[in-house]
């Protein structure tokens, strides 16, 4: 939306309110102030080797090698991160010709660290590329309207109303607000990608309704 000029279209808003339904018990409501979600990175590590897979003896394997990345890698987020820090790292893609992984900014000079001194046991018959494109940045509740939600929606929910931990998924929404100078307040809880996720429609739908008319009310 915004490559194709969704802000020339319309003026960017003064706020933006969004939700997120997750997998706690339906009904519940969570505003959390500051950083809610990880930005999200998308890391390519593309393995190059001469010769064809057929005469190992003659060139390095690259499946192989990427093998190898893969167990080294684990311990980057185990024991390189600082358990106070938050980071995970997913392998999406491990095939002949691509791959991919979702990274923070440290975890990707690591990966790339790992990438390069396995190759280089080759002495030279080995070469990889270790490429990342940003696929969302860090999603940051603004402080000042998250606390005015929590306030609002206590007094209206009840014990209904928690603070959610910050999670782990990504999500562009964040992007919205880049592309204009300003702050955003998304109301996030756990993210769910089961096939058989399934909240009940009458209580997620009407207090997801009740919230967003709340919230659009307090700041209107």
């Amino acid at each position: 939306m915004i490559d194709d000029g969704l802000y020339d279209a319309c003026p960017p808003p003064d706020l933006m309110l969004a939700q997120h339904v997750g997998m706690p018990k339906a009904g519940l409501v969570a505003v959390r102030t500051g950083p809610v979600l990880p930005a999200s990175d998308y890391v390519e590590i593309k393995i190059h080797s001469d010769g064809v897979g057929v005469n190992p003896s003659e060139c390095p394997e690259p499946v192989s090698i990427a093998s190898y990345l893969v167990t080294r890698f684990q311990r980057i987020v185990g024991t390189d991160i600082d358990h106070k820090d938050f980071a995970t790292l997913v392998y999406r893609d491990l095939h002949a010709g691509g791959p991919g992984t979702l990274f923070t900014n440290q975890v990707f000079h690591a990966v790339k660290a790992i990438t390069n001194a396995e190759c280089g046991v080759f002495a030279g018959k080995v070469t990889a590329t270790v490429e990342m494109s940003s696929r969302a940045p860090v999603t940051v509740n603004d402080t000042q309207m998250a606390q005015q939600l929590q306030v609002y929606f206590t007094l209206h929910f009840g014990d209904r109303f928690w603070v959610p931990p910050m999670d782990t998924p990504a999500e562009d929404f964040s992007l919205l607000s880049a592309a204009r100078k300003g702050g955003s307040i998304l109301e996030h809880l756990p993210t769910k990608h089961s096939p058989e996720f399934a909240p009940a429609p009458e209580l997620t739908i009407s207090t997801g309704t009740d919230a967003m008319a709340l919230a659009t009310m307090l700041f209107c």
